[in-house]
């Protein structure tokens, strides 16, 4: 997770990130997938995303529970936040059994067919 925070008393400092699949912020925030702390920028125009890391996992939502700023008493401010999707791989699919299946039988058909006829 890449997070731009805001140089100011307001920018995010300690906050806790959750995988959840229903979205539903009454039910729970879903599995913890770990708790982190940001640095307050000194410079905004330079600043450079702070990378968070945590365990793959496959969610549909992601909450942050913001837990402390770096000393305002009213608001918590963050610039962004993005993800990175990590690409899955799917070796076999069911959807093309009946294709193979199908390619094998004829295959097989037209070769005893061929061998019959000689």
């Amino acid at each position: 997770m890449a997070l731009w925070n805001f140089d100011n008393n307001a920018a995010v400092n300690e906050f806790e990130v959750f995988a959840d699949n229903n979205g539903v912020v009454s039910d729970g925030l879903g599995t913890s997938l770990g708790t982190f702390d940001a640095i307050q920028p000194q410079n905004f125009i330079t600043i450079s995303p702070q990378i968070f890391f945590f365990s793959v996992t496959e969610t549909r939502f992601v909450h942050l529970d913001i837990t402390s700023n770096h000393g305002n008493n009213l608001f918590v401010n963050v610039s962004e936040v993005a993800f990175r999707q990590v690409p899955t791989e799917v070796f076999f699919e069911f959807g093309h059994v009946p294709v193979i299946v199908f390619v094998v039988a004829v295959g097989g058909i037209n070769y005893f067919w061929n061998k019959k006829g000689k």
